[in-house]
């Protein structure tokens, strides 16, 4: 029997950046696509934020992601990303890089500094109350 244990695997934990991310939707709970879809539709700001894609269950499909407004998504383990055209469109005028390479898996392990610096952009003051 094979056991997988998380930060065996990831060998850290991101929690500034789970702390920036806790205004965000929690997708975590969302068995289907169209859950998350809403929980995400539900979101406010000029950018609607969510977290706990569980990528393993379900797809988020471009074409339904473009439907909302500006959204971006972190999967569970805080190392893939969804965003949709909106938010690409959004986001480019400072992070070009990030909204050009966004889908390349490898480009954002190699830049994680430069994804979490859009999601917490405001600094510290951005980041919410974390109990």
């Amino acid at each position: 029997m094979k056991a997988v244990l998380p930060l065996l695997r990831d060998h850290h934990t991101h929690v500034s950046f789970y702390a920036a991310l806790g205004a965000a939707a929690d997708l975590s709970g969302c068995a289907t696509a169209a859950e998350a879809l809403a929980a995400l539709g539900r979101q406010p700001g000029p950018l609607a934020l969510a977290r706990g894609w569980r990528d393993n269950l379900y797809a988020l499909p471009a074409a339904e992601l473009d439907r909302l407004g500006p959204a971006a998504v972190c999967n569970i383990s805080l190392h893939s990303f969804r965003f949709n055209a909106a938010a690409r469109e959004l986001i480019a005028p400072r992070w070009p890089e990030v909204a050009a390479r966004i889908d390349d898996q490898a480009w954002v392990e190699r830049h994680l500094d430069l994804v979490f610096e859009l999601f917490t952009a405001g600094g510290a003051a951005a980041i919410p109350a974390w109990l």
